[in-house]
């Protein structure tokens, strides 16, 4: 999946998008109208994270935006957890948040997303920076 880059370099590339996307939800969910989309980047967020995660460890993944599934792919022993109901609103948000007639995460259900979203960012940047030490 890394086409021969640098797995190291290349997932704190994708941690990099990651705190791109928590920054952009933590600025979006203070507006009402705009909580789904901070949802939506809460999800991007913790996505890229996984991702970040698998490709350090050089493990395939697919193209998915299931985080539940993306979770799965890490190894058990690793640490990295997420409450399956946030996991699952997460994947909700991905897809069909961004759809009319779909309903918008309330204020609270949205601040646990990006709360989560920066908690798994600052544990992947903690483990990227440990996995890179000789």
């Amino acid at each position: 999946m890394n086409g021969g880059a640098d797995p190291h370099a290349l997932a704190g590339a994708w941690a990099n998008k990651a705190a791109g996307d928590l920054a952009a939800a933590e600025v979006l969910m203070q507006q009402a109208a705009l909580r789904w989309t901070a949802a939506f980047h809460a999800q991007q967020c913790i996505e890229k994270c996984l991702k970040a995660v698998l490709v350090a460890l050089d493990l395939p993944f697919p193209k998915s935006h299931d985080i539940r599934g993306l979770l799965l792919l890490l190894p058990p022993d690793l640490g990295l957890s997420i409450d399956r109901r946030i996991a699952a609103e997460l994947t909700e948000s991905a897809v069909a948040g961004r759809y009319p007639g779909s309903e918008d995460p309330d204020a609270t259900v949205t601040h646990e997303l990006v709360t989560e979203a920066r908690r798994v960012l600052d544990w992947v940047q903690t483990y990227l920076s440990q996995s890179t030490k000789p």
